[in-house]
């Protein structure tokens, strides 16, 4: 068999977490050439297996705390290629398996200070629904989240949210992609002159000596985008140009949906669709704590 190309890209910063990866498999459970091009970037070329995940979880059950639906569907999707891939072969299996999630919440739930975090533990793979916990200004333990009620396999995770302290329309709820124009026009109107919070949940999976063979750690993301008031005839061009149709809240940041855009309050990248920044200082503390060494 022959070697396996090096997921660690030459411009890599030289950081002990790229010295770690350099002779790991690494899988990307994403399709999304934004999130792999991101993750290029910043010296990463991992393996493309993409998620049959449905991408199906309640909305409803997360509704007083939406954040939490994106770290439950990455991390659903993130299980389910590492458990195939341990099916098919289990010699070639993923020593890290990275997966996002990214939604639009509007109007804005975040309430939270840039420098507070809260943290949350998922329950095991059988239930097949994540369930997320927060405590504010701390990251829970393996003992602290058997506390909590939760079932044999513990993820533990991080969510770094910004203040909001803007116009609250109606009850908050998760836009993901527009079924079709008339959707996407009706979520742009709705968020025009507004400010939407994006949340992009990431989870990693990685092997384990205990039970069930496998951990899973994830972190959330916030960021804050304003709207431009824009006119009817601009929504209406942007929506006819048919960007935005793949993407949640049905506009393109880095794209054309620039148009539409006032500012941003937080990571930029985190828009477009991956976290680079906060993923790799996260990865950097879990390599220092001997997370990987279980």
């Amino acid at each position: 068999m022959s070697p396996t190309p090096s997921p660690v890209l030459p411009h890599a910063l030289d950081l002990p977490i790229f010295r770690f990866l350099r002779d790991k498999r690494v899988v990307l459970a994403s399709a999304s050439p934004r999130r792999k091009e991101l993750l290029e970037t910043s010296g990463l070329t991992p393996d493309i297996v993409p998620s049959t995940f449905a991408e199906n979880l309640p909305h409803g059950a997360y509704s007083n705390a939406l954040a939490e639906y994106p770290i439950a569907t990455a991390g659903e999707k993130a299980m389910e290629v590492y458990e195939r891939m341990i099916r098919e072969d289990e010699r070639t299996a993923p020593e890290l398996v990275i997966s996002a999630d990214t939604v639009i919440i509007y109007p804005p739930q975040s309430t939270l200070d840039p420098s507070s975090s809260s943290s949350f533990s998922e329950p095991s793979s059988s239930s097949r629904g994540t369930r997320l916990t927060g405590l504010n200004t701390h990251i829970t333990s393996a003992e602290e989240s058997e506390d909590l009620g939760v079932g044999e396999q513990q993820g533990e995770g991080r969510r770094d949210e910004l203040s909001w302290s803007g116009r609250r329309g109606g009850v908050s709820k998760i836009l993901e992609k527009p079924m079709d124009r008339d959707d996407q026009m009706r979520m742009l109107s709705e968020m025009n002159g507004e400010t939407c919070e994006v949340v992009t949940g990431v989870t990693i999976v990685y092997p384990t000596l205990v039970a069930p063979g496998y951990k899973l750690r994830s972190i959330a993301v916030s960021s804050l985008v304003e709207f431009n008031h824009n006119s009817p005839e601009l929504l209406k061009a942007y929506t006819k140009n048919g960007e935005g149709l793949d993407r949640a809240g049905g506009f393109a940041i880095q794209g054309l949906g620039a148009f539409l855009v006032k500012g941003i309050q937080g990571d930029y990248n985190n828009v477009v669709g991956f976290p680079t920044a906060a993923f790799w200082r996260w990865m950097e503390e879990l390599y220092e704590d001997g997370v990987f060494d279980d």
